[in-house]
């Protein structure tokens, strides 16, 4: 399977744009975009990443990384384009807020009094920051937030082409997304999940698939 190459800061940059340059407004022809954004989807979350992930193994459609196609699609899915987009049209942000859902790639700031806050965006108050990567600051591949805040962090691993799995980041190595659970009021224990993309999904030949494992046993969204 492709793997993922090493980040690139410079296309970061490029791809995702700091949150003061301009941004397309959120229509296309004139049709507003209905964003599923502003529900949560009622699914095992485990099994709409493997979905996801799956598809993106199969087909990046573009994407610089498994992981930023896995951000795009539930950007697609989850966020809302009439509140700004980047300059592929794909959003910002979620629709409030306290939407409920995925976000993707959320940084959070180990240096204010309270340690460990969702970096906000400085143009959408209360909103994600939409500007990585941050110095210093964890930033897990997906934080589910559930009933108008943090429930979930999911750290995907996706197969190396030569063998293998993606290894843990440092931020995760040194324990910042179990700090980060301790500080929003979840349990690290059970509340920090690490999918496996080939040994906790199952991946259709077509595309799509579903989770195979026990780590989201019982949880909907």
């Amino acid at each position: 399977m492709p793997h993922k190459p090493a980040t690139d800061v410079t296309a970061l940059a490029w791809a995702y744009p700091p949150e003061g340059r301009p941004e397309k407004s959120g229509t296309q022809s004139g049709v507003r975009i209905v964003a599923a954004g502003a529900k949560a989807s009622g699914k095992n979350p485990c099994d709409e990443i493997c979905e996801i992930a799956c598809d993106c193994m199969n087909d990046r459609q573009g994407a610089q990384t498994l992981t930023r196609c896995v951000e795009n699609e539930l950007r697609k899915r989850y966020y809302d384009p009439e509140n700004g987009t980047f300059p592929d049209g794909t959003a910002r942000y979620p629709s409030t807020p306290e939407s409920d859902g995925p976000r993707p790639e959320v940084s959070y700031d180990p240096n204010v009094p309270n340690g460990y806050i969702p970096r906000n965006s400085s143009r959408n108050p209360g909103m994600p920051s939409s500007h990585y990567p941050y110095t210093g600051m964890p930033r897990p591949d997906i934080s589910w937030w559930k009933d108008g805040k943090l429930w979930k962090i999911f750290e995907l691993k996706f197969p190396r082409a030569g063998g293998g799995v993606d290894g843990q980041t440092r931020m995760q190595r040194d324990g910042a997304y179990k700090r980060i659970a301790e500080n929003q009021g979840l349990d690290p224990r059970k509340d920090v999940i690490e999918l496996d993309i080939e040994k906790d999904c199952t991946c259709l030949s077509n595309g799509g698939g579903h989770s195979k494992t026990n780590k989201c046993e019982g949880l909907k969204t």
